[in-house]
């Protein structure tokens, strides 16, 4: 056959104490070939991190330094055109998100709406690996923190944010 339905999926990865990824669902066709296609994706997406550095490393790239982190969420649709709706938690702060993402046009674009009830600021504080100072990092790592942004130019952006309130200073 050249193409495959997956039904009941079902993948555990990582550990508790790095970082973990549970995945279930299925994916309505993939195509055999030497470019495999895939298409109908409908999967649930549970995953945990100690830390941002476990997520840097997997992705090969320097991001802040942020505490626990934690998403659940489900995945649909096919590579070129897909959603994604769950809830991301750094430290205290959730992060309710609805996104579509489409690869179809001269750019890849990003559009949907993010809800934030509490922005807990202290979750964001990119923290340092210093001993002596935990609690703030020096100016070079909001450098590589913003230099790790600039990979968004390739992409178009279209994002809603509702913030209920700000906690911290």
């Amino acid at each position: 056959s050249r193409a495959v339905r997956v039904t009941g999926v079902k993948l555990q990865a990582g550990r508790a104490e790095r970082l973990s990824v549970v995945t279930s669902g299925g994916i309505g066709e993939i195509r055999l070939g030497p470019v495999p296609r895939i298409r109908g994706a409908d999967l649930s997406l549970d995953a945990k991190a100690p830390d941002s550095a476990a997520i840097g490393a997997l992705l090969h790239a320097s991001l802040p330094r942020l505490g626990a982190l934690a998403y659940s969420g489900r995945l649909s649709g096919d590579p070129a055109n897909w959603g994604l709706t769950g809830e991301v938690r750094v430290g205290r702060t959730v992060i309710d998100e609805d996104l579509t993402g489409s690869y179809t046009g001269p750019r890849p674009r990003i559009s949907g709406k993010l809800s934030i009830p509490t922005l807990y600021v202290a979750d964001f504080e990119v923290m340092s690996d210093s001993k002596e100072a935990p609690h703030r990092a020096s100016s070079g790592a909001w450098e590589e923190a913003v230099a790790a942004l600039n990979g968004l130019d390739a992409v178009d952006l279209a994002l809603r944010v509702e913030l209920g309130r700000v906690e911290g200073s």
